[in-house]
């Protein structure tokens, strides 16, 4: 939170747009679009040898992984990536037990559905 306080603070009034209702702005005061995050990304992705698999979107998901796999209250989780509903937010988890076995997030889900999930995250049945 640090570094998206410092933002605000220091980095975004220099666009010079203070009315302006989006938090990250271009350099010409337009709303920062997802397509160039991707491409940005994909440059920094490609320059660091990384695999294209990796996206954006791997971000939040190891966001809402490593902060289930270290105790964060899943609720916190839940509000932090805007999801309305704590099943949503069980989709995004990838326990590491998945990843040692080889077996992937979406064939857990299809095969254990929500019960596999369901004491992890003390939903209700």
């Amino acid at each position: 939170m640090e570094s998206l306080e410092d933002y605000v603070v220091n980095i975004r009034p220099r666009y010079g747009f203070p009315t302006h209702p989006a938090l990250w702005l271009t350099e010409r005061g337009g709303r920062l679009r997802a397509r160039e995050i991707e491409d940005r990304f994909a440059l920094y992705r490609e320059e660091l040898g990384l695999p294209n698999e990796l996206t954006p979107h791997c971000l939040r998901h190891s966001y809402v992984t490593h902060g289930i796999e270290d105790g964060v209250d899943p609720k916190f989780i839940q509000e932090q990536v805007g999801h309305l509903y704590a099943s949503t937010t069980a989709l995004y988890t990838n326990p590491r037990e998945l990843h040692q076995t080889g077996e992937k997030s979406q064939v857990a889900r299809s095969r254990r559905g929500l019960e596999g999930l369901r004491g992890y995250y003390d939903l209700a049945a």
